[in-house]
């Protein structure tokens, strides 16, 4: 449930003694704290340090604070402090001492009807204050709902809006969590009240019957599913299969009001003991047995690690770099997947698996086509058995492989020789997605942990060196690119690569062109 905190985490923010680490959260690293004599938990949430060398990001960030501050209610878990002026803009709410849904109903199985609707009904109601500030949650998935032992409570509303304006770093799922996402928001138009009822409906759905009414699939094919309306609602209970139905309407305007999903659900939740399945119940208790017991802990001294470092001046000069370079991208998302985890309070992300198809398509197929260049000549056009040599040996530039290869739905696995789709659900470097109609993605699974690609600053020369540089000082899981964009990227067995966008083509397809570059040397890894 909590983890000991490291030598790498810092063990103050902003005033806040930490205590211990909670996980990663869609944002970034969550800590627990406590107000002075431990009279309240709160989960202190650090954002990345990519978004921190961000202005536009920051102004953001500060203006969604403050209007969550102000928002109340039994269902929800409060924003209690917040900064965007620290060196890492970071965030207190209380702390709800409970499994969020997701974690809950892997655990425990689907919950009873009566839970369900007393569920949805208390997520309205939160969805209710939270709107009437004019604020829009845009990620409410079951990872953000936690449940307590009087009622579920919504975390992280707002704030997803910050990131719309960081041009360099993006977060796992951006705009929202994969089952979750509106249609409207998947097409690029604005989120609104509406979606987030689709999310409530999609959330009803998973708590009754542990799945997703879109499948299990990729992000980039859940999306399809999504705006195509093609939910799946096998197993609905039938007191619920109406309201989930209309919730998950592709017409925004065929939604019901949150008004009407509390009067489906019964009226006005009464949650209390007994609203949740003992397992769950049993669950809480001993989280609450765990927090009462790292409160009692003595607080060691602070060390030397005791807050988080300020920027350093180096840092800020390549970060600058990369967002001048990407400031003109907006259209592919690529990163790496490495695997994320899970905390109790932030939102689980979660991996996808793979099929061993080259080339998914659900419409004629169009091209992404992303072209690395090396140093020693020009982007090779052969097919995808035309490689160089097909050694590991560390400590050169020498390249492993060039030519061209297919990034789509289900990904590439760029340290075979040569790339292939994996057909397995184990690592997968590249992975095709999609923003809306006329934009396409690449997508990283479950990057959310790590730091594996990197915009390739203008007029930089390639090589591992400098690759390693980038990824090691302004890394991410992914990145956005346009045309033209350059970028590095480190494949799960440490070997690195360089990557040039030659062409992008909107559109539902998931069998786009690409050739990449990936040099032989393990040294920089």
């Amino acid at each position: 449930m909590v983890s000991t905190l490291s030598n790498q985490d810092p063990q103050e923010i902003g005033g806040y003694r930490l205590r211990a680490r909670l996980g990663m959260g869609g944002m970034g690293e969550v800590y627990l704290a406590f107000l002075p004599g431990g009279r309240q938990a709160l989960a202190i949430k650090v954002v990345r340090r990519e978004y921190a060398d961000d202005q536009a990001f920051r102004i953001r960030f500060a203006q969604e604070a403050d209007a969550a501050r102000r928002v109340a209610g039994p269902y929800i878990a409060p924003l209690v402090d917040s900064s965007a002026d620290a060196p890492i803009p970071w965030l207190a709410t209380a702390y709800v001492t409970g499994p969020t849904l997701l974690d809950a109903v892997r655990a425990a199985g689907p919950l009873p009807l009566p839970t369900v609707q007393g569920l949805v009904a208390a997520v309205a109601t939160a969805l209710q204050a939270i709107h009437s500030y004019g604020i829009v949650h845009r990620d409410l998935s079951p990872g953000n709902v936690v449940l307590a032992a009087d009622g579920p409570k919504v975390i992280d509303f707002g704030i997803a809006r910050a990131t719309d304006v960081s041009q360099t770093f993006v977060s796992r799922t951006p705009l929202g969590t994969p089952g979750s996402m509106a249609p409207e928001v998947a097409l690029g138009q604005p989120a609104t009240p509406a979606s987030d009822v689709f999310a409530l409906g999609g959330i009803a759905y998973f708590a009754a019957t542990g799945r997703s009414a879109y499948g299990d699939g990729t992000f980039a094919h859940q999306l399809v599913r999504i705006t195509r309306g093609e939910a799946d609602l096998t197993g609905c209970p039938a007191e619920l299969r109406d309201l989930v139905e209309r919730c998950l309407a592709v017409d925004p305007g065929n939604r019901p009001d949150t008004a009407e999903i509390i009067a489906a659900c019964g009226g006005t939740p009464r949650l209390g003991e007994g609203w949740l399945p003992p397992a769950i119940t049993t669950d809480i208790a001993a989280r609450a047995t765990e927090l009462a017991r790292i409160a009692a802990q003595p607080v060691p001294p602070i060390g030397p690690t005791a807050v988080l470092p300020q920027r350093s001046a180096r840092r800020r000069r390549l970060v600058g770099a990369g967002v001048a370079a990407v400031v003109l991208a907006a259209a592919v998302l690529v990163g790496v997947k490495l695997g994320a985890g899970s905390a109790a309070n932030p939102a689980a992300d979660s991996g996808s698996g793979v099929g061993p198809s080259a080339s998914v398509s659900t419409a004629p197929t169009a091209a992404v086509q992303v072209t690395a260049t090396t140093g020693a000549g020009t982007p090779s056009s052969a097919a995808p058995s035309a490689s160089a040599s097909a050694s590991a040996s560390a400590g050169s530039d020498e390249v492993r492989w060039t030519g061209p290869i297919r990034i789509n739905g289900d990904g590439i696995d760029l340290d075979t020789t040569p790339p292939v789709v994996d057909p397995s659900s184990g690592r997968i470097d590249l992975q095709l997605g999609l923003t809306n109609d006329t934009e396409s993605t690449i997508d990283g699974i479950d990057g959310g942990n790590h730091t594996s690609v990197a915009i390739l600053p203008a007029g930089a020369t390639a090589s591992p060196h400098k690759c390693n540089e980038l990824i090691s000082t302004v890394g991410t899981d992914r990145v956005e690119v346009t045309k033209g964009s350059t970028l590095c990227f480190r494949t799960e067995k440490g070997l690195l690569g360089v990557a040039t966008i030659t062409k992008i083509t909107g559109g539902f397809t998931f069998g786009d062109s690409a050739t990449a570059t990936v040099w032989a040397t393990t040294e920089y890894a």
